[in-house]
């Protein structure tokens, strides 16, 4: 994540979760007034669908990051 310009740019991404397996990011909402930290939701935006949070490297603004699971 460090080489991107910003988190919108990972939208497609497959990634590995602890407990939901793998999934994919459909969409992402920077959020610069949370810093660094990016939160993320499965399925729909929402406390109840958080699933998990990271801060960046690099610099790059916080936001929202909402993803779908995969069957790959």
């Amino acid at each position: 994540m460090s080489e991107m310009k910003s988190i919108s740019e990972s939208v497609g991404m497959v990634i590995d979760t602890e407990g939901h397996g793998k999934v994919r990011i459909i969409e992402v909402k920077e959020n610069p007034s949370w810093g660094a930290t990016v939160i993320i939701y499965l399925d729909q935006y929402g406390p109840e669908n958080a699933i998990g949070r990271f801060v960046n490297d690099g610099g790059l603004p916080g936001g929202a990051v909402l993803v779908e699971q995969v069957s790959e």
